[in-house]
């Protein structure tokens, strides 16, 4: 109320407590400041496959910084893995207080082919702030060649944010 910055919100400052917990999914830790202001960080545990089964699209292993109207989920890995590929990259991305989602952060590009070559492989933020009803975006995409073919394709695996939320989009 008197317009002084919290103390969770400037790096500098040290927090007076650290708590931390675990459940199922995930390992958490709360940083509570002098102010009494505090920092909630959340990191997911990967999942694990076994050998051989294709994974779908998904956003793993975030460090989840909240504040005062926002969520900052720092690099997270957006991957999926299917019978000829196995795609992955990086990505930095906010929900600021339900208005925008924004992307600050997206490198990485892995891409590993089975059965073909995966060349030509970039990763770029295509859109940094969502706006209306086009989220912000990000990708890895990459071209793809099956051993003995003469003509390959592109391939895109997108992170996609709006104010509330993350997805992933394989094109």
């Amino acid at each position: 109320l008197s317009g002084v910055p919290l103390d969770s919100a400037n790096p500098v400052n040290e927090p007076v407590e650290i708590s931390t917990w675990k459940d199922s999914t995930n390992t958490y830790e709360r940083r509570t400041y002098a102010d009494n202001s505090y920092r909630l960080i959340a990191l997911e545990k990967g999942l694990e496959a076994p050998a051989g089964v294709a994974l779908p699209a998904v956003i793993t292993g975030c460090i989840v910084t909240t504040g005062t109207g926002y969520q900052q989920n720092q690099n997270c890995r957006v991957s999926e893995s299917t019978a000829t590929y196995s795609a992955s990259f990086v990505a930095t991305y906010t929900f600021s207080g339900g208005v925008y989602g924004s992307i600050s952060k997206a490198s990485n590009g892995n891409v590993k082919g089975f059965g073909g070559v995966a060349s030509s492989i970039s990763t770029k933020i295509e859109k940094s702030r969502s706006d209306g009803r086009i989220p912000a975006s990000a990708y890895v995409k990459w071209n793809f060649k099956m051993t003995g073919e003469v003509s390959g394709g592109t391939t895109y695996l997108y992170l996609k944010v709006t104010p509330k939320t993350a997805y992933t989009v394989a094109d």
